[in-house]
Order: structure tokens, then sequence, then C-alpha cells
């Protein structure tokens, strides 16, 4: 599902959701090739419910 947001606006709609999200493009060898609407979602260090939470908060965020 595409909602139309880029890269930099995904980050600063999770942030302000208070879930953090990552930058995908900063690992494309070619910058230029790089999706202009795609995150990492890291979930290293969270409880099962920490994780529910988060992207439900994400979808909130998002859509």
């Amino acid at each position: 599902m595409y909602n139309g947001m880029g890269e930099e606006e995904l980050i600063r709609a999770a942030a302000q959701k208070g879930v953090k999200v990552y930058a995908v493009s900063l690992y494309w060898e070619n910058q230029t090739q790089a999706e202009a609407s795609m995150v990492q979602i890291g979930f290293g260090g969270l409880s099962n419910e920490d994780i529910v939470l988060g992207i439900h908060s994400l979808f909130r965020a998002w859509f």
C-alpha cells in the first residue's frame, strides 16, 4: 500500500508518533536509484508489546 510519502516525510511522520525509522537511501550504491518511499524498521531490544504498539503508531502516522 503506497501512501504517496517520500522517505524524509515517512521518517518525520513516524518521529511525530514517537517511532524511529531509518533512511534506506543511505545504503544504496547509486543514490539516484534509491526507492523514494522506503525506510528501515528495527526491532532489536523491543518487547513483543512494544513492537505491536510501534506498528500501530506507524499505521496512524502513515495512513
